[in-house]
């Protein structure tokens, strides 16, 4: 057990958030070696997958591939999820909603650079520039699925759809075309099955502002699981 030796309240709420903060990067550790586990017992993710992202690897059109950075997307939604905005991003409550502004700050905490090239794009440099796709759920869900293929390497992101036991910490579910949620965490079997999905979302009508939820406590809705993989620049 860890004491709480501190004489303020101020301090002793630092204590409590920075033990709050190791255990979420303990569990990050540990999900990993359990997610390893079961990709060399074939279990994770399907060849096709695999196929694409080693194709991915070529470098196509003269862009960098960079993978994505989970462990920091994740961490970003588990410190943000139930708190107000980090600056200097909007907030979009009362204007339909932030779950969409608030993943893709977890996004952009992942590494992949604001994109204003080509047919899809994605960036906030402030209220009034920035793209559908950083604030809307389905314009994110095109700009993530439509940005890149296997046969390209387009500047910014490379993500596809998967499934919910192909998936990890840091990328994306959707309520399809309604609500934009973050996975900040797994839990898996002895067998490395992926059992629990905790999400981290800002919402006003769906359950407010969450951080490590389960996401099997929350209602039925048809999802989408987006597993981002890297990113060009």
């Amino acid at each position: 057990k860890q004491s709480l030796k501190s004489t303020t309240k101020t301090e002793r709420l630092k204590e409590i958030k920075n033990i709050i903060l190791k255990r979420s990067l303990d569990q990050l550790n540990e999900n990993k070696k359990l997610r390893e586990k079961a990709k060399l017992e074939k279990k994770v993710p399907p060849k096709d997958m695999e196929e694409n992202i080693a194709e991915m690897d070529v470098n196509k059109a003269g862009y960098t591939s960079y993978s994505y950075n989970h462990s920091a997307a994740a961490l970003y939604a588990y410190q943000y999820g139930d708190e107000m905005h980090s600056p200097p991003w909007g907030n979009y409550e009362p204007i339909g909603g932030d779950c969409t502004n608030f993943a893709s700050q977890c996004i952009k905490d992942g590494g992949v650079p604001f994109d204003s090239k080509g047919t899809y794009t994605w960036y906030w440099y402030s209220d009034s520039n920035r793209s559908p796709s950083w604030t809307g759920v389905p314009e994110l869900y095109n700009y993530l699925l439509n940005n890149n293929s296997s046969s390209s390497s387009n500047y910014g992101v490379y993500a596809f759809l998967s499934s919910s036991v192909y998936i990890n910490a840091g990328d994306i579910v959707q309520n399809v075309g309604s609500h934009t949620m973050v996975i900040d965490a797994l839990d898996y079997d002895s067998e490395g099955w992926i059992t629990e999905h905790y999400i981290c979302q800002h919402s006003t009508t769906v359950q407010g502002r969450l951080s490590h939820y389960p996401l099997s406590a929350k209602p039925p809705a048809t999802r989408a699981f987006i597993w981002i993989t890297r990113y060009y620049k």
